[in-house]
This record gives C-alpha cells, structure tokens and sequence, in this order.
C-alpha cells in the first residue's frame, strides 16, 4: 500500500516509492534516479538536485482487485435477490398486496417512505436521550431497522410490480418479477447519479408502502 506523501530533504542514493505525494525540497540531493509511483506530479524545488532521471508511473489498480470486487458486488447481489425471494415466498399474498398498494399515486408513496426515512431517526434520536423515553426509543429503533431491511427485500417486488406493468399489463404477478425486478433495480445503480436516483426512489416507495400498511394495522388495534 503505497504512503501518503513523502518529503525529501537530504542526500541519498535513488529514490523509488509508491506514493499518494512526493516532494523534493530545498536540500534534496539525489545521486541516482527517482522512480516514483503515484497518482499526482512531483514536488520538486527549484533547488533541489537529481543526478539521474526522473521517471513516474501511474498508479493501476490490479486485476486481482477488480476481481474480488466484482465478485464481491455479485455475492452481495446474489444474497439480497435469494433473500428477496424468500420473503416473496413466505408472504406471498402480502407482498402482492403491497405490490398493487405501490401502484396507487407512488408519488405519494414515494414522500411517505422519504419523510419516515429521514425524520423517524429524528424522532428516535430524541427519545434516546430522554430519560423517560430511552426504552421506546430503543424499541422504534430496532422496528426502524427492521423496516429498512425490509423495503430494501420488498424494493425488488415493487420494481417487479413496476415492469409487469408496463411490459406485460395482462399477466399475473409472480416470483419471476421479483427475480427480474431486483435484477435490474440493482444494475441500475451501475448508471451514476440516475441510477441512484432511480433505486432511491423504488426504495423510499416499498418504505412508504409498508410504513402506511403498519399505520393502518396499528390504528385498527
């Protein structure tokens, strides 16, 4: 792993490091080359000395590296598809039921899910710091983590739900879309700043879906 900078000041024999920065300075002598691997240009002062040459290469990122991250991505894409489709599986007629709900004014779906994301941690944050409110606090924190991991499982029904509707109007919803849907809400993320935007979008709507059916549930009770 190459060192963040490097600063010279002195005699030596040859240079050559791996660097994010390498500087020459006043008193720098080098009696021999400096070769020097990084990605920004050499410092040197004007009075500093280098009997050799001076030779820079590029910083590379290696294969192996971009190897294990896309094995990494793949894995990661792999558990949360398998885990999308268990939930589909094991609750089968509320997902398609929330499926149809994220099709009723998903705009709107769309602003609950973002206002339960950003203030509910608010509201917790407060209760977690009052005496009196620390063991509610607890509990809505363990619910909101819940919830999150959730609609991130139930984003790729949602997105299924999105597509067969636009490409296939008249065929039934099934585990197919679910599998198709997190496929490709999860290859979007691949496209920069739209891509984010998109998968922000299907995730602040599953959020809202599932925090409006908990609502309701709770304001039945």
């Amino acid at each position: 792993r190459a060192m963040e900078k490097l600063r010279v000041d002195g005699p030596v024999g040859a240079v050559d490091v791996k660097v994010g920065e390498l500087t020459l300075g006043d008193k720098a002598k080098v009696s021999n080359n400096v070769r020097y691997v990084s990605s920004s240009v050499l410092n040197r002062s004007m009075r500093a000395t280098v009997a050799g040459e001076v030779i820079k290469n590029d910083i590379t990122t290696s294969s192996t590296d971009t190897k294990a991250d896309g094995r990494v991505l793949m894995v990661s894409l792999l558990v949360l598809l398998f885990a999308s489709l268990v939930l589909y599986l094991v609750a089968r007629t509320k997902i398609e039921l929330g499926v149809v709900i994220s099709q009723e004014k998903p705009f709107m779906k769309a602003l609950w899910g973002m206002g339960v994301v950003i203030f509910a941690p608010i509201a917790i944050a407060f209760l977690l710091v009052s005496l009196l409110g620390s063991l509610i606090g607890i509990t809505l924190l363990l619910g909101y983590i819940l919830l999150i991991t959730i609609s991130i499982l139930f984003a790729s029904a949602v997105a299924g739900g999105f597509l067969q509707k636009f490409i296939m109007p008249n065929m039934t919803f099934s585990v197919v879309w679910v599998f198709i849907g997190g496929v490709i809400l999860h290859m979007v993320l691949l496209v920069p700043y739209i891509g984010s935007l998109i998968y922000l979008t299907v995730l602040f709507i599953a959020v809202g879906v599932l925090a409006q059916s908990l609502y309701l549930f709770l304001r039945r009770q």
